[in-house]
């Protein structure tokens, strides 16, 4: 499975690129990738080189700015060696990622959002300890430096996704303990411009991890993922970001 990362420029002018990167080579490889590829979202056609990512992670986090993208976390090798570092890059160029600062902790599996100006980061797993994390981490994207602690998820858990509208982030589903079926539905919310804990939005439909979400500044949709360890999904969850409530089958 290759983690991706996609960022649409709104900006007047900018060229609209979707970037792709980390993740390891299929089964029953185990190289980690270091790639980094994009295409252009309002054509069609194959992806074009763009960089590397000096960490070669699997599993980070990704959230953006209209400027700048970020790859947080991960699993570089060899396995075990999870990481906190922190990389970024300008969408609008080529090159290879960039030190930005490092988490609060090392992870991987964690779940990234933004706002236009702050990138946060959620959840995920710290192999040095084996346990899975609640911690909610941020940095300001225009500057370089460390993350500082936002607040907590209401449970430890990896493999969470959701998206944002710029204002509120969402965080959903997600491996609550490691080595168990403990896939949750929970829908977490906060709000990118305060600190503090996040709250119950409301849930999936089902259980789910390691789904892909996606938003704009009204929905937010959560698509595929597992139920459980072997027991893969198809379904697309919507929910209606401002409000609050279940996600309704899409």
């Amino acid at each position: 499975t290759v983690n991706t990362f996609t960022e649409i420029q709104n900006s007047p002018g900018s060229r609209g690129r979707g970037v792709f990167f980390g993740g390891n080579d299929p089964s029953p490889s185990t190289v980690d990738l270091f790639s980094m590829e994009y295409i252009t979202i309002a054509t069609l056609g194959n992806t074009i080189d763009f960089g590397i990512l000096t960490n070669d992670p699997r599993d980070p986090a990704s959230f953006s700015s209209s400027v700048r993208g970020f790859a947080a976390g991960g699993d570089p090798p060899p396995n075990g060696t999870v990481t906190d570092k922190i990389e970024y890059f300008t969408i609008a160029s080529e090159g290879n990622g960039i030190d930005f600062g490092n988490l609060t902790d090392d992870r991987r599996s964690c779940s990234g959002n933004s706002s236009s100006t702050r990138g946060i980061v959620a959840g995920g797993y710290d192999d040095q300890s084996s346990a899975n994390v609640n911690v909610i981490d941020y940095v300001e994207m225009s500057t370089v430096g460390n993350a500082l602690d936002f607040g907590d998820l209401t449970r430890t858990e990896r493999a969470n996704s959701g998206g944002s509208n710029g204002v509120r982030a969402l965080f959903a589903g997600g491996w609550g303990s490691p080595g168990t079926s403990t896939v949750g539905k929970d829908i977490n919310m906060l709000t990118i411009s305060s600190k503090g804990n996040a709250v119950k939005f409301g849930e999936l439909t089902r259980t789910k991890s390691t789904h892909a979400g996606g938003s704009n500044s009204v929905r937010c949709i959560f698509a595929g993922g597992y139920m459980f360890f072997d027991t893969s999904l198809k379904e697309i969850d919507y929910v209606t970001i401002a409000s609050e409530g279940n996600a309704t089958n899409f």
